[in-house]
């Protein structure tokens, strides 16, 4: 088992006695929503991730367009331009969870941050250059509860309520930051969160420490807690935490996990992961396509094409 120096394990928490602190790496969806229910619990979490800002998937991608698509590069400098933003990891999302929806409510409810998505949505059959139009929110299937994209019964899709993030999908993350809206104004809550971006997570540590708190379990007489050091890819130490929390892209997880006989399922497991590459088409007109009789649609009946 791997130990750290004695000065290491001696150090002091910098986090009150009775308050675990908790490491999350990835500042992706996954990674806020736990890093929100920790703290929302008492927890002090430390979130580190290697890019600019929160977001993962649910980044989003700015560009500025000159408004003629017609310039050419001498005259695109003179012509004004515009900003436009893609959704291009994650355009929305569905719930059939009711916790879920309780934890968007309670998280999400009165910072407009999050909204329902009320556009013309469907499936584009490949095979027969169809569209199929979904069934309307008072078609007879309750919200949530709509048949499966690709059930065709009745000519309709099942229906299916839809949620963005205001006015990007990553202002979800950026809110997940906050404290809840619900915090009083004595709460800490504005403490319990620590993200730190622009930071690589090279290696995790497991350490055996004595913890003069007397939180944890205690072994003849000594209270002897399993801790977590964390190291940059520079080599520097990013702190000591009682929980680790991975939520970053599977082949990273490996790579931060020690080689420890109590993770080899764990590690034997993500080598078995398999992904298949997944491409993002962006594009903007210069005019809004009309003629377009949906906002949204699912392609049926191509592997390529098809989610």
């Amino acid at each position: 088992m791997e130990t750290a120096p004695t000065s290491k394990l001696d150090a002091p928490y910098s986090a009150p006695a009775l308050a675990a602190r908790i490491a999350v790496v990835g500042a992706g969806i996954s990674g806020l929503v736990a890093a929100s229910i920790l703290a929302e619990r008492g927890a002090h979490v430390a979130v580190f991730d290697l890019g600019r800002g929160p977001g993962g998937r649910m980044s989003q991608r700015r560009e500025k367009i000159t408004v003629s698509p017609l310039a050419d590069a001498s005259e695109a400098a003179d012509l004004p331009s515009l900003e436009v933003r893609f959704d291009h990891g994650a355009q929305c999302f569905t719930v059939s969870d009711p916790n879920v929806l309780s934890f968007l409510e309670r998280r999400f409810g009165g910072t407009g941050a999050l909204a329902e998505w009320k556009g013309r949505f469907g499936g584009w059959d490949a095979e027969k250059g169809e569209f199929i139009p979904e069934a309307g929110e008072d078609a007879g299937t309750a919200p949530g509860e709509g048949r499966a994209q690709g059930d065709q019964g009745g000519g309709e899709l099942g229906f299916k309520r839809r949620w963005v993030g205001v006015p990007g999908m990553n202002a979800l993350c950026q809110a997940l930051l906050l404290p809840p809206p619900a915090a009083s104004a004595s709460s800490n809550d504005t403490e319990m969160i620590n993200a730190r971006f622009g930071v690589q997570v090279a290696r995790a540590d497991w350490l055996e420490r004595t913890d003069p708190a007397g939180i944890s379990e205690s072994t003849e007489g000594t209270s002897l807690r399993p801790s977590w050091e964390l190291f940059s890819s520079s080599g520097e130490s990013l702190g000591l935490f009682h929980g680790l929390v991975i939520a970053a892209a599977y082949r990273t997880m490996p790579v931060l996990l020690p080689d420890l006989p109590r993770l080899a399922q764990v590690r034997q497991g993500l080598a078995e992961v398999r992904a298949s590459p997944r491409f993002a088409m962006m594009l903007a007109f210069a005019e809004p396509l009309g003629h377009v009789a949906f906002d949204g649609v699912d392609v049926v009946g191509n592997d390529v094409v098809g989610g």
